[in-house]
């Protein structure tokens, strides 16, 4: 519709009066960034119609904030959020990713000089385990080799020598939801080669033809692939394994039994 209305407008011939500019002041855009440092837009990655209530509700339950919040409704599935206190918005953003209904929702900073047309959502951050790797590569340096692979690295777990050995990695990265979900990579390590596969926590529905959240037209490309009858994407792709949040070292011995504790604290949905 707004497209429609943009494209109309431009071959319209302008009276004067059309033509005049309403200025917007200075003052005007500092008070909605003022009022909009407590509030974030939210989508539900979803062609259909979500249930508008059960979305307010079931999200301020799971969300548990301190002070109020409000949902004001700017188109279908697209919601401005209104927090009392900056610490439950901020509370909110690490906690994400977020599903609704199995459905991923985007979160975006408000900005007040963007109008609604403006405003699109292409990333979310998620949390990653990356398996199948050697003990000397579950160090800081990989994390940020394979996170960059992925998307813009936003925090990685390790101890405070940069090791992180176990079953796997744990990177959260920005990922670009408009893309498939990326499997795996290869590693390389002297004569030998592994596939490192990628296991995504709290990943909501997704399509196991192409491995996308959502398609921007409705209809799945890969469907008119010939020959493809395996889906290429699958239940495989989802962290069945989430382990207590956060990397915690306990040393025992010495002069003084010691605990460690990473700097990165996650928590689950």
């Amino acid at each position: 519709m707004t497209e429609d209305l943009t494209r109309r407008w431009e071959s319209l011939k302008l009276t004067d009066e059309e033509q005049e500019e309403v200025i917007l002041s200075d003052e005007a855009v500092l008070s909605s960034n003022v009022k909009g440092e407590l509030c974030l837009l939210a989508k539900i990655f979803n062609d259909r119609t979500a249930n508008r209530e059960a979305f307010r509700s079931t999200m301020s339950k799971i969300w548990n904030t301190k002070g109020w919040l409000t949902f004001k409704e700017l188109e279908t599935n697209f919601f401005l959020i209104e927090f009392q206190l900056l610490s439950d918005k901020d509370k909110v953003l690490q906690g994400r990713p977020w599903s609704f209904d199995r459905h991923l929702v985007f979160m975006k900073e408000f900005e007040g000089t963007l109008s609604l047309s403006e405003v699109h959502f292409v990333s979310e951050p998620f949390w990653i385990q990356v398996h199948n790797l050697p003990f000397a590569g579950m160090n800081k340096e990989m994390e940020m080799l394979v996170g960059t692979g992925l998307g813009r690295v936003l925090e990685v777990e390790d101890d405070t020598e940069g090791y992180r050995w176990g079953s796997y990695l744990i990177i959260k990265a920005e990922m670009n939801e408009t893309k498939p979900l990326v499997r795996g990579r290869f590693l390389k390590s002297g004569n030998k080669q592994y596939w490192l596969s990628f296991k995504y926590e709290c990943l909501p529905m997704f399509y196991f033809k192409c491995g996308r959240l959502m398609h921007e037209k409705g209809s799945c490309q890969e469907r008119v692939i010939e020959n493809q009858t395996q889906d290429q994407y699958g239940q495989w792709l989802r962290a069945t394994h989430l382990p207590t949040k956060g990397y915690y070292v306990k040393r025992y011995g010495g002069l003084k039994e010691q605990e460690h504790r990473g700097s990165t604290w996650r928590w689950s949905q």
